[in-house]
Formats: structure tokens, sequence, C-alpha cells
């Protein structure tokens, strides 16, 4: 990879996109209603209750494409190789390598979960996630892209390989407002962007090298008191080489 690209992710790396298509539908308004006020002389019982406060404006949670939803629901259970022959938010795992609903949106997990642990100065552990990993192209460019929701208990951790980078990530077809937190190649928090806006095209990025990232719902580093200069640790790895250097 060269090293003047500046990589964005979760939904994806900006100059590797293949999901381009995808947006949310835009949230539907609300009609504002009117009163008509009464004067002092109608007497009526109708007159004499009092306006009624117009309904609270609300904005419905973004819905994935019909034609994208159509597309997991056809290849749900079917055989793949890698995340990118699942449509939607559909991940290929499992020992028979299916496209299924991700974990870390059903909550399901055992002994063999990867979980990312955060400590503090003195070495006491302040937080502990499941993870889900994204460690390859196409799960680096999917990321948390069209997912409805996400357990609070659970996050996406993107790994790199050795070696630290400039990562920029941004949030294009991403509908879960997200912490970043960006982890140097030693598993040292070297920033943090709190509470960054789904389906927004801008740069998110701490302004230091790193390798790793993990995703967690928005407030969430602040209600762990997760802080630059923490260090991570990933318990579970799969391969030992996803996990930080020391």
């Amino acid at each position: 990879m060269l090293s003047c690209v500046v990589l964005l992710a979760s939904g994806c790396e900006k100059n590797r996109a293949r999901d381009n298509d995808a947006t949310a539908n835009e949230p539907s308004g609300v009609s504002e209603t009117s009163s008509t006020s009464t004067s002092s002389a109608d007497t009526s019982p109708a007159a004499s209750k009092s306006p009624q406060a117009p309904p609270k404006e609300t904005t419905p949670k973004p819905q994935v494409k019909p034609s994208i939803a159509e597309q997991m629901k056809a290849a749900k259970g079917t055989t793949c190789l890698n995340d990118q022959m699942c449509p939607g938010y559909l991940r290929c795992f499992g020992e028979d390598k299916v496209c299924q609903v991700p974990l870390a949106m059903t909550g399901v997990h055992d002994d063999k979960t990867p979980v990312v642990t955060f400590t503090g100065g003195e070495g006491k552990e302040i937080a502990r996630y499941y993870v889900e990993l994204a460690t390859n192209n196409p799960e680096r460019m999917r990321g948390l892209m069209y997912r409805p929701t996400m357990k609070k208990e659970w996050g996406m951790l993107f790994v790199y390989p050795p070696g630290d980078r400039d990562l920029s990530f941004w949030m294009k077809n991403t509908y879960i407002p997200l912490d970043m937190v960006f982890i140097d190649t030693g598993g040292k928090v070297v920033g943090i962007v709190k509470g960054a806006e789904p389906l927004t095209l801008g740069p998110r990025t701490p302004g230091k090298p790193s390798r790793f990232v993990l995703e967690l719902i928005a407030g969430a580093a602040d209600k762990a008191g997760i802080q630059p200069g923490m260090q991570m640790e990933l318990l579970n790895a799969p391969r030992d080489d996803y996990k930080p250097l020391r």
C-alpha cells in the first residue's frame, strides 16, 4: 500500500470501496400542526381547554435499502469465502463458512470469542468487550456498514499489518453512532474519536499513527473511562500476529 494513501474505513477504505450504491433513506419529516387561538369571550368547553402541544418530532432509524434487504434474505445461510460475498451487513463465518447475521448483533459468544481489554496506569482492568475482527481488505471495507444495531458489550476491532500508519475513518452507510479508539502497534491508546455521526463522509482521525481501531457504541469510551495512554490487550486472538507487539 502506498504510504501516501489515507485509509477511510467503517464502512470501508475509501480508495478500495466497492459498496458505492447504498445510502440511507432520508428520515421522513413530521407534519406541522397549527392551533387556532380563541378570544376571551369564547366560553365553550372546547375553548377552555389549553391548546395541545404539537407532536414531538422523531427521527426514524435509517433502514437498509429494500434491494439490499432482499439480497441479504436470499444470501443468508449460503456458502461463502469472505465477507465480500455476503451482501449488506451479513458476515462470512462459522465452520461451514456461510453468510450469517454478525455476532455483535446477536450477542452470541463462547470461550473462544475474541475479547479486547483496557488497563489503566496501575495495571487495573477498566473495560472489556467482545469483538468481531476485521483483519483483511474485504472485512475492513465492510466494517459496520448497514447494521441497524450492535450490542453494547460488543465492538469491532480493525487490525492492520504490523507497523503504525495514518488511519482515517468515515461513516459511509454506517447507521450507528460510534466511538473510535485508535491504538498503536504496542497496544497503547493514541487517540479517541467520540460520537461519530452516522452517514457522514468526513474523515475521523486522531492525528497520530496507529495500527488498530476499536469501534464501540457512541458513549462507551466515556462510560468506561478509556483514555489515551491506556493499554489494550487482545485475548483469544485466532492468530498471534493480530495481537499488539511487545
